[in-house]
């Protein structure tokens, strides 16, 4: 569910609605910027980057600050199937690997 999670972040920030003037992506560090809490260059990369969980309280902060980009219940359950070989990928995936 993570991995899903940080896919969907990670397309977000890349959209640049979310950049700092509106037409510039959004680095790691700018996001870190806009979470108000401490420590959080080390805690996002690592949660992104899959070395580390992420916790309910980055879940909420993502939907505060990334509005969008937590991915739907219908969305995980279909990335699961898909990662558990349960159902080929469908004709609009857009995620390379399975």
């Amino acid at each position: 569910m993570q991995h899903v999670i940080c896919l969907h972040v990670r397309k977000a920030k890349n959209e640049e609605q979310f950049g700092p003037n509106g037409e510039h992506r959004l680095t790691q560090e700018q996001l870190a910027a806009l979470d108000p809490r401490p420590d959080t260059q080390k805690r996002w990369n690592a949660r992104l980057c899959g070395r580390a969980n992420l916790t309910t309280a980055d879940m909420a902060t993502l939907m505060v600050i990334l509005p969008g980009a937590m991915p739907s219940e219908d969305e995980v359950r279909t990335f699961i199937e898909v990662a558990e070989k349960r159902i080929e990928p469908p004709e609009w995936w857009r995620w390379p690997d399975r």
